[in-house]
């Protein structure tokens, strides 16, 4: 800051002190004294055209410092939008202000940091609801797979055995008469007197009670075990004329029906492709040799049977 003989420099120093804050400023002044000049040392005069370091607020003579007077004219006239730093604080002042500026964009991209991780938690939490949703989702359908499976763990499907026509929802006598045909199936003609019957029952159930084809009956029997055994002795029913179409097959759940429906369709697909030694073996599709792929044949054209009625079902 400049001062002339109608300036008092000591009261623009306060003034121009105050634009600026003192960061641990230097006492460049000779004797000490922020009011003598820095260079010289000696007292700056209200007559005096000297200017003031806006760093150490020190006063120096324009003369001591170099200032012409279109210089000091023009720091007279630029008011507060013009800054005067001495020699020795000009380095600093220029350092602090770069320090400023860093700190200032080191500031706004932490702010930028901050903002970019509110969404991310916003998201995540976002994420996390529809993750527990779904997880609940898979557990409940499992839940519910797991209890289907234990209801038909005792449970054998036949299809193709002749319907009576009061075998509907209310007719004790339809029922009477399929249990006879079970019964008659497993004991006598399969064989498996040790296999017992608990109840059967016809699917899909009449809307208009009449059937127009034999529907599927589901057969409960007594244990898991004599289930298996049913299903192993299932292939004996080839070759009897009397029995011909009529084909036992295990009780699947919706999704089991699904994914058998599909796996037995790429079974076809690819044996009408030529590859013809294949066979279904734990719910895969391997390669075998010919005593197998017979068996899974006769199996494959049961399933194929009801296949589409298994998917009514679903």
């Amino acid at each position: 800051m400049a001062s002339s003989s109608k300036d008092k420099p000591h009261d623009r120093l306060k003034t121009r002190s105050n634009s600026l804050p003192l960061l641990n400023a230097p006492d460049v002044s000779k004797s000490g004294n922020p009011k003598n000049c820095g260079k010289c040392g000696k007292f700056v005069k209200d007559n005096t055209k000297a200017v003031c370091c806006e760093f150490c607020s020190v006063w120096f003579h324009t003369k001591c410092e170099g200032i012409s007077d279109e210089i000091y004219n023009f720091l007279n006239e630029g008011g507060e939008q013009i800054h005067w730093f001495c020699k020795k604080c000009n380095d600093m002042a220029i350092d602090v202000m770069k320090l400023v500026q860093s700190l200032k964009e080191k500031n706004d991209l932490l702010e930028k940091k901050i903002d970019e991780l509110s969404q991310q938690v916003e998201d995540l939490s976002s994420l996390k609801d529809d993750f527990a949703g779904k997880v609940r989702d898979i557990v409940r359908e499992e839940v519910k797979e797991i209890k289907d499976k234990e209801e038909r763990a005792c449970n054998v499907v036949i299809s193709s055995i002749p319907e009576s026509v009061a075998s509907d929802s209310k007719g004790d006598e339809g029922r009477r008469s399929d249990l006879e045909k079970v019964n008659y199936l497993i004991h006598e003609v399969l064989q498996a007197p040790d296999v017992k019957v608990v109840t059967t029952h016809r699917v899909p159930k009449l809307r208009d009670g009449n059937a127009s084809f034999n529907r599927k009956t589901v057969v409960k029997l007594e244990a898991p075990n004599q289930r298996n055994k049913l299903l192993r002795i299932a292939k004996n029913l080839r070759g009897k004329e009397e029995w011909q179409g009529v084909y036992i097959n295990p009780d699947l759940t919706v999704k089991e029906r699904k994914k058998d429906y599909e796996l037995r369709k790429e079974l076809k697909h690819r044996r009408e492709n030529g590859e013809h030694n294949l066979v279904l073996v734990g719910g895969k599709i391997v390669v075998s040799n010919r005593r197998q792929a017979n068996a899974s044949s006769f199996l494959l054209r049961s399933h194929s049977h009801v296949g589409s009625q298994n998917m009514q079902q679903q």
